[in-house]
């Protein structure tokens, strides 16, 4: 593969990881309070917000390891694939 293709490759793949995000993010702050409200749980909408903050921040040394380990093309692929199929 060459470098433009290469390139052009990797941003695609962040562009998508960026989107469905996005979109997590969107859904979470749209769906979790209808969720809490029909589970009576409203009192612990602030600790579920709070535990997706505390898993990212878990998240990035074990993603610094990963990408010692592995090509970021590889990784980009493989973590956009994994996200896509819900796996």
């Amino acid at each position: 593969m060459s470098t433009r293709k290469s390139g052009m490759f990797i941003a695609i793949a962040v562009i998508t990881l960026e989107l469905i995000g996005g979109m997590q993010s969107y859904l979470n702050q749209l769906i979790l309070p209808i969720l809490a409200k029909d589970l009576n749980s409203q009192n612990l909408y602030g600790v579920i917000l709070g535990v997706s903050s505390v898993a990212t921040m878990a998240g990035l040394p074990i993603g610094a390891a990963v990408i010692n380990r592995m090509r970021l093309s590889k990784l980009l692929v493989s973590a956009t694939l994994t996200l896509v199929l819900g796996r």
